[in-house]
């Protein structure tokens, strides 16, 4: 084997962690762009991360079946892995997926992914509006915010 591709990827997830279906596709590749399937490295274990981001308290994690997972892996078959079933969930904001094989020969490959906000799950009051009112607009006493 001579490279990875990323012959799919999902370009954004939402932060909720609700993802289902094929999230990546990776080919190993020998030297002349051909996927390797057989022999050395054609069932080689392909890892998932996603990389650390260096903005501050800017975080995301891999998720598979509700649990939290700092690396996936899958084995190839026939030169190819098929990332499914797996969110991404965390703050929202870009970030970098790698994708890495170990043996028989070291390679990786990097792709970027958006983290975007989730449905609305919850409605929480932030201040109670101060009283008593008699009368007059209520607007600008409540302040809530969508989780």
């Amino acid at each position: 084997p001579a490279s990875l591709s990323v012959s799919f990827q999902v370009s954004a997830a939402s932060a909720s962690r609700s993802v289902s279906g094929n999230v990546a596709v990776i080919k190993i590749l020998d030297a002349y762009g051909n996927v390797v399937q057989s022999g050395a490295g054609s069932n080689s274990n392909i890892i998932m991360e996603v990389v650390p981001t260096n903005v501050f308290g800017q975080v995301a994690r891999l998720y598979t079946s509700n649990i939290l997972a700092n690396t996936l892996t899958v084995a190839a078959s026939g030169g190819v892995a098929t990332f499914s079933n797996v969110a991404i969930g965390g703050n929202v904001g870009q970030y970098t997926l790698r994708y890495a094989m170990a043996s028989p020969t070291q390679l990786e490959v990097t792709r970027p992914i958006q983290v975007q906000a989730g449905a609305a799950s919850a409605l929480k009051l932030v201040q109670q509006p101060q009283g008593p009112f008699l009368s007059g607009n209520y607007s600008n006493n409540l302040d809530c915010q969508h989780l």
